[in-house]
């Protein structure tokens, strides 16, 4: 799990977009290992990353972000 957390909604907005293009580069690029690790010329693995984003949570770890 990837946490973002940001007392504003453009910084927010700006690290869940930088955070989801290095998880879908991470994931095209471990399919692509399996592929050479495997000597397959078809894709065989396939990762799935199933995105969800909260609105306004409150974090009870890092307290200094409550409003």
């Amino acid at each position: 799990m990837v946490q973002i957390i940001s007392r504003k909604d453009d910084h927010h907005k700006k690290w869940l977009g930088f955070a989801e293009a290095k998880i879908k580069n991470m994931v095209k690029r471990l399919e692509m290992l399996d592929s050479l690790i495997n000597n397959r010329v078809n894709h065989v693995l396939e990762i799935r990353p199933w995105p969800r984003s909260y609105n306004n949570i409150k974090s009870e770890a890092i307290p200094e972000f409550e409003s």
